[in-house]
Order: C-alpha cells, then sequence, then structure tokens
C-alpha cells in the first residue's frame, strides 16, 4: 500500500514541475526577447552584481535596446537606448502614465487630483 502512495506522490510531483515549467515558457513568450532564466530563480544572479550595467550593455548587443528580464518577485524591461527611451516614454507615455485604479473611489464617485485618471476628461 505505501508503495501504491509513494508512486501516487512521484506522478504529482512530475506533474507540478511539468505545469511549472511550461507556464515559465509559456509566460516569456508574450514579453521582449531578453536572456534565458534559471526556472524559479529567473534571471536573479547576473542582475544581483555591481556590474549589472555592464551586463546589461553586453547583451543589449544580442537583444536590442528593449530588454525583458524575468525576476521571482518582480519583472523588469530595461531601456537601454535613448531612442527605445524617447520612443517609449516620450511619445506613447500616456499608455504607460495612469494611477492604479481604485474601487473604493469609482463606488463613491469622488474623484480629485490624487485620484483622478491621467489624460483628457
Amino acid at each position: 500500500m505505501a508503495l501504491f502512495l509513494h508512486g501516487y506522490a512521484v506522478l504529482l510531483v512530475l506533474a507540478a514541475m511539468t505545469l511549472i515549467v511550461l507556464r515559465f515558457l509559456m509566460k516569456a513568450r508574450r514579453y521582449p526577447p531578453g536572456p534565458p532564466g534559471i526556472p524559479l530563480l529567473g534571471n536573479l544572479h547576473k542582475l544581483n552584481n555591481d556590474c549589472g550595467y555592464r551586463y546589461i550593455e553586453d547583451i543589449s548587443k544580442t537583444y536590442g535596446d528593449v530588454i525583458f528580464f524575468y525576476n521571482p518577485t518582480v519583472s523588469v524591461l530595461v531601456l537601454s537606448s535613448y531612442r527605445s527611451m524617447q520612443d517609449l516614454l516620450g511619445n506613447r507615455g500616456s499608455i504607460y502614465s495612469d494611477r492604479p485604479g481604485s474601487s473604493i473611489v469609482d463606488i463613491m464617485g469622488n474623484r480629485d487630483l490624487g485620484t483622478e485618471a491621467f489624460g483628457p476628461k
């Protein structure tokens, strides 16, 4: 009986690991190119040192001006040239410039300077 349950436990662990790896691979496809990371660690080991800017400079020659890094707690989008910064933040900045939504403010309808959405009314 114990051997029978052990087989199910191994099968369950393998299925969970497969789902984690597949989720990691599928998630990586929706973002700009970047260096491959280690599952569950991402690129944290490469960016977490004193010379992270040199690493970014080196890989920008391979992946281009817009690079995506996956980390366990936060994903990072790096713009490594002035042209890409101007294009994404200057020309299309209104897409990314907004305050986070709040259900309470929407219900109460009390919008002021601190809670008003960015852009024309």
